[in-house]
């Protein structure tokens, strides 16, 4: 995370907090990417979607 600050430009506003989430989003998801197959799940409501894969907006 530390890399992601460092390489931001003076313009670009950078909150730890938010990365926090996104990063612990990202780590309690069932997302596999080498599994997933998104043409399967056009038909679906975004909200569906996010539930199959557990991923919560925080």
């Amino acid at each position: 995370m530390r890399v992601i600050h460092k390489n931001l430009n003076s313009r670009q506003q950078f909150n730890w907090d938010r990365l926090l989430q996104a990063y612990q989003r990202g780590r309690h998801s069932h997302f596999d990417p080498d599994t997933w197959q998104p043409e399967l799940l056009w038909h679906l409501p975004l909200t569906n979607v996010q539930a199959l894969f557990s991923i919560v907006k925080n």
